[in-house]
């Protein structure tokens, strides 16, 4: 019983999390410009490269059969995740699209 509480908090707070992609990537992309006019950066190739790191987590979870509160979660990850874009374009112009 414990562990099945445990997994729908769980389920709940990664469905949260990808409900505010949006606003994340928003923090992340402003403060990584705020950061590069600071620092008089063009480009930052390991910024990109931690980029690279968590969208393969995020491919990884899509790929996962199991448990349930990680299949839940998925279609509010497709539902959310292209409301990123345009913001990861910002700073990642070869990010966004092909």
């Amino acid at each position: 019983m414990r562990a099945r509480a445990q997994e729908v908090t769980r389920g709940t707070a990664l469905r949260s999390t990808m409900k505010a992609l949006l606003y994340l990537f928003k923090f992340i992309i402003r403060s990584r410009q705020v950061q590069m006019r600071a620092l008089l950066l063009r480009h930052d190739e390991e910024f990109h490269s931690e980029l690279r790191v968590l969208f393969d987590a995020f491919s990884t979870m899509m790929q996962l059969h199991s448990p349930p509160d990680v299949l839940l979660t998925q279609p509010v990850c497709l539902q959310y995740f292209a409301s990123i874009f345009p913001e990861l374009e910002q700073v990642c112009p070869s990010c966004g699209g092909p």
